[in-house]
């Protein structure tokens, strides 16, 4: 069980933050999936390239190195007789090898695999909570199906989502229950007098202000994925 890097493998991992690096070494000690690094660190410039091609939803890409100089993603692909498949079952195999190789390291770690909107299968990274230090962009979820020299097929294990798209619903989602309660607290006024409409109003707005906050916290932790 377990297999060695190889040199690629290797060369890919420079200048990928040194958790996630203990991460994939640990993984391939342990695992009985052999996989391969197809991408670490990535220059900003290819990252816009990649969002000119449609190949990328965004800027704010955690394989760009931050601040502190390091990438803080990797994508790990499973390979089958030496080569890199794409089927999703596999993903799902290497998947658990990965977390518990972060659990033994004491790494937070996100899969792709495990997101709402996009679920992109080799995609791994540390978590912006615990990782701060943007690069640059547009908070969108970084999920980005394209990859220096392997060629992608249609079953690629990624799903493209909209995240904006969904955004969206949800706002309108959260506003159309505002306005269904501010009507229903006309109709009680309207039928009510005094203090008991002027309690029931206050009580309905203020809980309509407390699901419309939830709402935007949760579109928030999406957006930073």
């Amino acid at each position: 069980m377990g297999f060695e890097l190889s040199p690629r493998d290797r060369a890919r991992l420079n200048g990928v933050h040194p958790d996630l690096v203990r991460v994939v070494d640990r993984a391939a000690e342990t695992s009985d999936v052999e996989f391969t690094v197809l991408e670490g660190v990535r220059t900003t410039e290819r990252q816009k390239q990649l969002v000119a091609k449609g190949a990328s939803q965004t800027m704010n890409s955690r394989h760009i190195k931050a601040a502190n100089g390091f990438g803080h993603a990797v994508d790990l692909a499973p390979l089958i007789n030496g080569q890199v498949s794409w089927d999703w079952p596999l993903y799902h195999k290497l998947c658990p090898i990965v977390k518990d190789a972060a659990e033994q390291e004491g790494v937070a770690i996100e899969w792709g695999g495990d997101w709402k909107q996009f679920k992109d299968g080799p995609h791994w990274q540390l978590p912006w909570s615990k990782y701060p230090g943007k690069s640059m962009g547009y908070g969108l979820l970084d999920a980005e199906p394209r990859y220096q020299d392997e060629p992608i097929p249609d079953d690629f294990p990624y799903q493209v989502g909209t995240p904006r798209t969904a955004t969206k619903s949800k706002i309108n989602w959260s506003l159309g229950g505002i306005g269904t309660a501010a009507a229903g607290a006309g109709a009680a006024i309207w039928n009510n007098t005094g203090s008991v409409a002027l309690i029931c109003l206050t009580v309905i707005l203020v809980l309509c202000i407390i699901i419309f906050r939830e709402e935007l916290k949760a579109i928030a932790r999406e957006r930073l994925g």
